[in-house]
């Protein structure tokens, strides 16, 4: 059940309509039976695997939850005359017992994540390598059905347990609310990736109906689904024209590639976080904002701070800082700095950090080369050469006498940010490796204007289309980016302009979007 379906809205309005009809105190059961449904909808079978997640990581978070709790009381007990090294004892009894079942929730969970996702792409590889070297065995390779969200729920639900073993908060002890945290349909499907004490505030308290809340989460949705329909679609019938005959569109016919599909991409999944955010909103829920204006970044590093954000957050505390305070990387460092000296030694440690961090980041996106090097390994070398180079980099511009807070350099940073990332979405969009590295060596032949001037010609009427719509999503960034409230800009205006530019904004997505020169697509990140 896609968003922008008719099937969503028709639900979301039987939802809605009964979700503030009910008692407050069972409004978090209209939610976990909606978001059943919304999940059953994509087939019936597909509900066992968050059941599994669900179930287990339920269990051990109550188990890690009650060792914590028992740890204390002994040690309340023993009070001051308890001396440190049994308390240290009594300590190490209770963490190896959260360990045990830490270790079933993980094992569990990305043991199920391994073999949807990653054991066909293994095998494949280790096959390869056999028949480099002449050995005459092969693995079986079997494929399944990826249930939808996977990624997504599984990342929370782990986050959750290794919350509790850490001691940050209590578990939650009914099972149907720890359900409705992992299932919340607006959310299950492509994330964001939340956290367990701000979803608890959310899901559980009383919301009073709101017309004003209810009217600013649908103007959020509306916008989403223009950013989809409008933007996304229509610019994705070029993008697939190229893509699908890219050896005929050499020169700017690469550069065109690259560009338009991460604008495409943006807007499709930005688009869906809106809607996301929007239907949430009308209920009273507020989610973690995933995206926060990345076309001004004027780095890589800053475009990730505002792209993916809770996915960026999510690596960051459970995998690359753990990383670096681990015992193994504790000996790395010590090795490196006697190698490197103390200086270089640390920063090849975090280089090392990041590169797996990097890896994880771009395999998480999918099981294929192309998206380790697109979302992983390409970031990285983006990151860590610009770490390296930026001595280098402050000495030419005092030598040209750049000044930071010049006009045109964020400009060109941001132009600089946004060429380096359309560079790597080759990669992303592109068929396979094969055919990224061929569009790059394209890109160095000739100009193409013609056969370009062609893909242009016969795509005319969806980028007319998209153009339109990138101009409009263009004006509300920069506002947005300026701290200006464009949703509180147009509830200032008067009753008749409202209604002007709500008619304007619906009949957009209707005639561009629904019933213009494409249909609607699936949202891209559905698949990861």
């Amino acid at each position: 059940m896609l968003f922008h379906s008719v099937e969503f809205w028709l639900f979301f309005i039987f939802v809605i309509g009964i979700y503030y009809m009910v008692s407050p105190s069972v409004r978090w059961l209209v939610l976990l039976t909606a978001s059943l449904f919304f999940y059953l909808y994509a087939g019936p079978g597909m509900l066992c695997y968050p059941l599994f997640t669900i179930l287990l990581t339920y269990w051990s978070g109550l188990r890690i939850g009650e060792n914590n709790r028992r740890m204390k009381e002994r040690i309340r007990e023993g009070g001051r005359q308890l001396q440190r090294e049994e308390k240290q004892a009594i300590q190490a009894l209770y963490r190896g017992k959260n360990r045990f079942w830490l270790g079933a929730a993980l094992a569990g969970n990305l043991g199920l994540l391994f073999v949807m996702k990653y054991a066909a792409f293994l095998a494949e590889n280790i096959n390869s390598l056999f028949a480099l070297l002449s050995i005459g065995k092969a693995l079986p390779i079997f494929r399944f059905a990826l249930p939808v969200g996977l990624s997504f729920y599984i990342f929370q639900s782990l986050g959750y347990v290794i919350d509790i073993g850490r001691g940050l908060y209590e578990p939650q002890k009914n099972l149907g609310k720890y359900a409705l945290f992992i299932l919340f349909f607006p959310q299950i499907l492509q994330g964001p990736v939340s956290r367990y004490p701000q979803m608890e505030k959310e899901l559980y308290a009383f919301h009073q109906f709101d017309p004003g809340q209810v009217a600013s989460g649908l103007k959020l949705a509306v916008w989403g689904l223009f950013k989809k329909l409008v933007i996304a679609d229509q610019l994705g019938r070029a993008v697939d024209a190229y893509f699908g005959n890219y050896e005929a569109y050499p020169g700017i016919g690469v550069v065109f590639g690259g560009c338009a599909f991460f604008v495409q991409l943006y807007a499709d999944f930005s688009g869906y976080m809106d809607i996301a955010e929007g239907v949430s909103q009308m209920l009273g829920i507020r989610l973690f904002k995933n995206f926060r204006n990345p076309f001004f970044s004027r780095s890589i590093q800053e475009l990730w701070q505002r792209w993916h954000i809770s996915l960026g957050a999510w690596f960051k505390d459970y995998v690359f800082y753990p990383l670096l305070k681990s015992r193994l990387w504790g000996r790395l460092g010590k090795k490196c700095q006697q190698i490197f000296g103390k200086k270089t030694g640390k920063e090849v440690t975090t280089y090392a950090g990041l590169f797996c961090l990097w890896f994880l980041t771009g395999a998480w996106h999918g099981a294929d080369w192309k998206f380790i090097l697109a979302s992983g390994l390409i970031q990285w070398f983006y990151i860590v050469s610009g770490k390296i180079c930026q001595p280098l980099s402050e000495r030419i511009k005092q030598r040209l006498q750049i000044r930071e807070d010049a006009g045109w350099f964020p400009r060109f940073q941001m132009v600089r940010t946004f060429c380096l990332y359309s560079f790597a979405m080759l990669f992303f969009r592109g068929a396979s490796t094969k055919d990224a590295l061929e569009m790059i060596r394209l890109l160095f032949s000739s100009p193409g204007w013609g056969a370009f001037a062609g893909l242009l010609y016969e795509n005319f009427g969806a980028l007319f289309c998209a153009f339109l719509g990138i101009c409009v999503l263009a004006v509300v960034e920069v506002m947005q980016n300026r701290g200006i409230s464009v949703r509180g800009r147009i509830g200032q205006l008067k009753g008749c302009q409202r209604f002007a530019f709500y008619t304007a904004a619906l009949t957009a997505i209707l005639v561009f979007g629904i019933y213009g020169v494409t249909d609607p697509s699936q949202f891209i990140y559905f698949q990861f």
